[in-house]
């Protein structure tokens, strides 16, 4: 858990000064230890949150399917954690998808 959490405080740092790609490059290594496709149990929250910021990070690199994906991932793990519904709403709109943004 520790790496883990090493490279979410790695992207964080990197999203902080703008460096979207480096940050989606820490994200997705944590992500890549959280199990990939099949998280594993003990770590659903961090790849929640891991998916959440990455969504993000995409989107500020103009990349809205991939940063879709990744909010509806997170949603569908946890759909009562509400920053997963904010990014998924800010890829739809990235896509001009205005209504499914709403």
């Amino acid at each position: 858990m520790e790496e883990i959490l090493k490279h979410k405080a790695t992207g964080t740092e990197f999203f902080k000064q703008g460096k979207y790609e480096e940050a989606v490059g820490a994200y997705s290594e944590g992500l890549k230890l959280c199990g990939g496709d099949f998280v594993e149990e003990q770590f659903l929250s961090t790849s929640v949150i891991l998916l959440s910021n990455r969504s993000l990070c995409l989107c500020k690199l103009g990349r809205a399917e991939e940063a879709l994906k990744d909010a509806n991932e997170a949603t569908d793990i946890d759909p009562k954690f509400a920053k997963g519904w904010i990014r998924r709403a800010t890829a739809f709109q990235a896509l001009g998808r205005l209504k499914d943004a709403l």
